[in-house]
């Protein structure tokens, strides 16, 4: 019989949280069906559930692994267009 051990949390890389968060920011599943999870985000069933048990810990040892960094960059976009017309408008 195998005994199944908890995942050490400090095994969890960046690249894990943020494929993770990719899931939870896209809206596709409950976050706490850790098959599901697994199975969109590429991460084992026993890194979810690590995932899901020391999120706060992972987020303070990942500090940005949560930003959304398309949507940063696109606002950036859009913010310089936004001036850019501005000038242009206003020479």
């Amino acid at each position: 019989m195998e005994i199944k051990t908890k995942m050490n949390p400090e095994n969890i890389t960046r690249e894990d949280l943020e494929a993770f968060e990719e899931v939870r920011r896209s809206g596709k599943t409950n976050m706490f069906a850790a098959n599901v999870v697994a199975l969109l985000s590429g991460l084992t069933k026993r890194q979810v559930i690590c995932i899901i048990t020391n999120y706060g810990f992972l987020c303070k040892k990942f500090p940005n692994a949560r930003v959304d960094w398309n949507s940063v960059v696109k606002g950036l976009i859009d913010k310089q267009i936004s001036w850019k017309r501005e000038e242009e408008n206003n020479p």
